[in-house]
């Protein structure tokens, strides 16, 4: 399940810095990580970075992540959400 979200994220990260047309040192600066950090994150390898480590990432690109938990076979309407700002969730 983490690897899974790991690379949702890493996936999102990447079209957000391909949409914006930024190159590697520019997004590094961005994303408060190194150039290699960044190629790594456009290859995929996401085996260095931690879930918070992305989500840091996303927020850097000024876009939030709402996590949705519910029971299983639960309607939507029903799930309790986790709201992550930054470095802490609400």
């Amino acid at each position: 399940m983490n690897d899974q979200l790991k690379v949702e994220l890493t996936r999102v990260i990447t079209e957000i810095l391909a949409r914006r047309q930024l190159k590697q040192v520019e997004a590094a600066k961005i994303l408060g990580i190194n150039r290699a950090e960044v190629s790594r994150l456009k290859h995929g390898d996401t085996a260095r970075f931690t879930v918070d480590r992305l989500l840091a990432c996303l927020s850097s690109l000024n876009h939030d992540v709402d996590i949705y938990i519910t029971r299983a076979n639960e309607s939507r309407a029903g799930k309790q959400e986790a709201h992550w700002t930054g470095d802490k969730i609400l």
